[in-house]
């Protein structure tokens, strides 16, 4: 990857956009002490997606903010962009093979980065960089007094200084990632097993519920049933026992009627009897 340009505005010492126009080759940067020299390596770690602000010699990430002086007020915000160009896979998504990667912060408010114009997370732009053997712990930055740092550092810090220079620093993140997805992954299917178990136990309690309901719809039916039965048979024996009253009365009706009759006949005969002995 060949770093082609740096533009600053609002960053550290930078009130105002500063671009510098890197060529092929070696390009040194010189000037006294404290007119910035330092601020411009700062800013190039920050767009490559530093989140130490110790690391940028500040006590908070804002301190990135140009903060005035006697002659200029202070800024809001601060931004640092960068334009690359690379050989590599990336070229697939652009013609002319370069990116430009901006970083913006406004005070109080974090920071935002750019690929292109287009909004990415931090993390893209670190694993772009990483991707391509840069980034903003690479040692393709050496600031003074790392070189000491470099060499008397222990195993594990070399080896991961030669990962980064190789590039393959981003796929250790990306399989971390990954490992990270799978994991979480493994854990919505036992939350999802979890819930199909509790789903499957409520299933069969409705299950249970429902062959219960069915039963006592037919047994209501039956009783339902039963119901209508015992009341034509009721109402079967009250229309005989009706019927058998009704009879019964009019049996005694012609009873009576019959003994009115002999009444009326003895009345006829004691009358004649009388006449008969009584002239």
């Amino acid at each position: 990857m060949e770093l082609k340009k740096i533009k600053l505005h609002g960053f550290k010492s930078f009130d105002k956009p500063t671009e510098l126009d890197l060529y092929p080759g070696l390009t040194g940067i010189v000037g006294p002490n404290g007119c910035g020299k330092s601020n411009i390596l700062d800013g190039l770690q920050w767009v490559m997606g530093e989140t130490s602000y110790k690391n940028l010699r500040g006590s908070e990430m804002d301190d990135v903010i140009f903060s005035g002086t006697d002659t200029s007020v202070s800024r809001n915000f601060a931004e640092v962009s960068v334009v690359v160009s690379e050989n590599k896979l990336s070229s697939k998504n652009n013609s002319d093979n370069e990116f430009e990667i901006r970083r913006r912060i406004e005070r109080n408010s974090g920071s935002k980065y750019f690929i292109n114009s287009i909004e990415k997370r931090a993390k893209d732009v670190q694993l772009f960089f990483a991707d391509n053997s840069l980034g903003p712990h690479s040692v393709s930055i050496v600031k003074q007094g790392n070189i000491n740092q470099l060499i008397e550092a222990k195993p594990s810090e070399r080896r991961k200084i030669l990962e980064e220079a190789a590039g393959i620093s981003g796929l250790h993140h990306r399989k971390h990632e990954a490992i990270l997805r799978l994991n979480a992954t493994k854990t919505n299917i036992e939350r999802i097993n979890d819930v199909i178990n509790e789903i499957n136990t409520q299933l069969s309690s409705l299950k249970r519920q429902y062959n219960q309901a069915e039963k006592f719809k037919i047994i209501a039916s039956k009783i339902r049933q039963f119901e209508k039965e015992l009341l034509q048979i009721e109402w079967n024996a009250l229309t005989d026992r009706e019927s058998e009253l009704k009879n019964q009365i009019s049996t005694k009706e012609n009873t009576i009627q019959l003994q009115k009759n002999k009444i009326n006949e003895l009345q006829i005969k004691e009358g004649n009897l009388k006449k008969k002995f009584n002239p």
